[in-house]
């Protein structure tokens, strides 16, 4: 049912998303005419809309570093670490559906980045955690319990899109109910494959902060005790071996629910790129500003991680 909505609104959509291409890159704010138009309120508005995602990504991060790092080293039970660990990866998925909150309906490469960066702030964090489980057993069994826990919450949200789907009779839905239907479905997108992303790049980059970083004494993450590198490339494989599987399962189920179309348009550079623009930042695709973006998020939270953790 999911694919037969997005079909029946092809005609409408497709068309919009094209006409839009140009537009979600140079907007208003291209020259600043309507800008300067606009009032005091909408331009209060339009700003403190453009930096809550940062202040949000930036709570969250305060959150883990000061309470959750703190609260995971009080105690040296397993159980306890245990407990917290969960209370990490229980705050990063609630976290995440804020951020979707958020950014919806914004231009598809900041949202792409938004989303993006929230994922790699808390997964990075949240694999230091995981990797500072003193029981080598439990953290083995915490690894594949990420792993699979991450591709059940991205089942969940993709079943109710799709349940939402088959309550709707496509006959029914105006141009833009179907237009709002397919944004949805674009968010899962951009949430499903920057999550892939991020479980690799967070897990090699905790393991870098464990490895090369945490022994040298100048910084103190979740845990003092040096951990063996053998011990934190066995726990990498079991969390990154499984995850390469149950990504390409869960990529599969999405692409033949209805999301091909969304998945093609996600990943085409040119998507996004205004080819009358004067302006050269303005003719860069989607694809393009989202991977430059991200690139200087990733470079900007390592450093903003390190800095809070210096001892």
């Amino acid at each position: 049912m999911t694919g037969v909505i997005l079909a029946a609104s092809s005609a409408s959509f497709t068309p919009y998303l094209e006409r839009l291409a140009g537009k979600r890159a140079a907007q208003y704010l291209a020259d600043g005419t309507e800008y300067k138009g606009l009032s005091l309120k909408k331009k209060l508005t339009i700003g403190v809309l453009g930096v809550l995602p940062v202040f949000f990504i930036l709570g969250v991060l305060m959150v883990y570093i000061t309470l959750v790092f703190r609260g995971f080293g009080a105690y040296t039970s397993n159980l306890w670490k245990v407990f917290v660990t969960l209370i990490a990866f229980g705050i990063k998925v609630l976290g995440n559906k804020g951020m979707l909150k958020l950014v919806a309906g914004g231009r598809q490469w900041a949202t792409d980045y938004n989303l993006f960066v929230y994922e790699f702030a808390t997964a990075t964090l949240l694999r230091v955690l995981q990797l500072s489980i003193p029981n080598e057993h439990i953290a083995q069994l915490m690894s594949l319990f990420s792993a699979v826990a991450e591709v059940c919450v991205r089942i969940f949200f993709f079943n109710r899109f799709t349940l939402a789907a088959m309550r709707t009779n496509p006959k029914d839905m105006t141009d833009e109910q179907r237009f709002k239907f397919a944004q949805r479905g674009r968010l899962r997108v951009v949430d499903g494959t920057n999550d892939m992303i991020v479980e690799y790049l967070s897990s090699l980059t905790a393991a870098m902060f464990i490895l090369y970083l945490a022994p040298t004494g100048a910084f103190s993450f979740a845990t003092s005790e040096n951990i063996e590198t053998a011990a934190v490339v066995k726990l990498l494989m079991y969390q990154l071996v499984p995850e390469l599987f149950l990504d390409f399962y869960v990529t599969f189920i999405e692409v033949q629910g209805g999301l091909l179309t969304l998945h093609e348009l996600y990943w085409d550079p040119s998507a996004g790129g205004d080819p009358s623009s004067k302006y050269r930042a303005n003719r860069m695709g989607d694809l393009i500003k989202s991977l430059s973006t991200k690139l200087a998020g990733t470079i900007a939270l390592t450093a903003f991680v390190l800095a809070a953790t210096i001892n």
